[in-house]
């Protein structure tokens, strides 16, 4: 049996069959053949909805998805073929037209909220952004706030446990007494400070960040970073934050049971500045607990999740940090509003 005969007998189709298929009216050709187009730019374009919207599942669009197809392509083919080829009819695209231009109502406070999240590195969640948009003159709800945020998937950096750096060394010399008792209120600037020293990591060495926090507002007043965690970042955080006004002999300055704080060196700095020390009770962290928190909310907002390659870069980075958190970063304990803005409003006793 030839070639040409067994497919005859198995009934193959053929090119001949095929054109044998075709209308002999060129007219119909033309027709068949600008369907044909159509049908293969519809094809072309919905494959690149699909490469930009991972929604889009191939086979089974949305009206909604059908209507961006033909809203695409009006402008080069005849709109009623278009929407023949997609099944869709011609109230239902131009109601899914109208509903994609249609203006969302919140879409200026979509972008206040995504600038105050840049503006804070992302460490506000829903109260802080509905916070700064009141202080702005924007009256929302927080339940608007909330479901923007969530919306539009923008990042808030919460809270994760990391162990804390230790720098007490054992019993050296008597402690002094602890005479702040986790009473961490001060009702004026330059009354009770809290220190500590925290550890940071970078693939290039440690870091370590000596801190010096005022209670009455909780800014940082003092603050020194080195290499090591030495008496040397000690003592230059305590310099710093003496340039800050303080209440003539009735200061205390309040620590862990560190080695830094217990030397003589220390002891004297205090005593020649006529400034009171208090401290922790042994392995009691709590007594100390909200220079804890002010370390734990700083690797939160701006350490974890970031590739440190250097020690210099991570000092930038801190003192950046601390110049918002003392000047921009809201704070709903004191009700809404940052730590410049509160200390500004304070009014002295006289």
């Amino acid at each position: 049996m030839s070639r040409k005969e067994r497919g005859q007998a198995a009934k193959l189709p053929t090119v001949k069959s095929l054109e044998a298929s075709l209308p002999d009216d060129p007219q119909e050709l033309k027709r068949l053949a600008a369907k044909l187009i159509v049908e293969k730019a519809v094809m072309d374009q919905e494959l690149e909805l699909i490469k930009k919207d991972v929604s889009v599942l191939p086979g089974a669009l949305t009206n909604r998805h059908k209507a961006q197809v033909v809203d695409a392509l009006r402008g080069t083919y005849p709109l009623g073929m278009l929407l023949d080829v997609v099944g869709l009819s011609s109230s239902s695209f131009y109601y899914q037209l109208h509903a994609m231009v249609r203006r969302d109502k919140y879409c200026q406070l979509r972008k206040d909220i995504a600038a105050i999240s840049a503006e804070s590195f992302y460490t506000y969640g829903y109260r802080r952004n509905w916070c700064v948009l009141r202080a702005r003159g924007i009256r929302v709800s927080e339940k608007v706030v909330r479901k923007i945020i969530s919306e539009d998937k923008i990042l808030v950096r919460y809270p994760r446990r990391k162990r804390r750096y230790s720098s007490y060394n054992g019993e050296i010399a008597p402690a002094p007494e602890n005479l702040v008792k986790r009473n961490f209120h001060a009702n004026a600037p330059g009354k009770l400070w809290l220190t500590d020293i925290t550890e940071f990591i970078t693939a290039e060495s440690k870091l370590y960040l000596s801190a010096i926090i005022d209670c009455f507002d909780g800014k940082v007043v003092g603050w020194a970073t080195g290499r090591h965690p030495s008496n040397e970042i000690v003592m230059a955080s305590m310099n710093m934050a003496l340039e800050e006004p303080i209440s003539d002999n009735l200061l205390i300055i309040h620590s862990d049971r560190g080695s830094h704080y217990r030397g003589g060196d220390f002891a004297a700095f205090l005593r020649c500045h006529h400034i009171t020390q208090s401290m922790s009770k042994k392995g009691c962290s709590p007594d100390n607990a909200a220079c804890e928190d002010l370390f734990g909310r700083m690797k939160n907002e701006m350490y974890y999740g970031y590739k440190w390659t250097s020690a210099n870069e991570l000092e930038t980075a801190i003192t950046r940090y601390i110049h918002f958190y003392n000047n921009h970063r809201i704070k709903l304990t004191l009700g809404g509003i940052t730590i410049k803005q509160y200390r500004n409003h304070y009014q002295p006793v006289v």
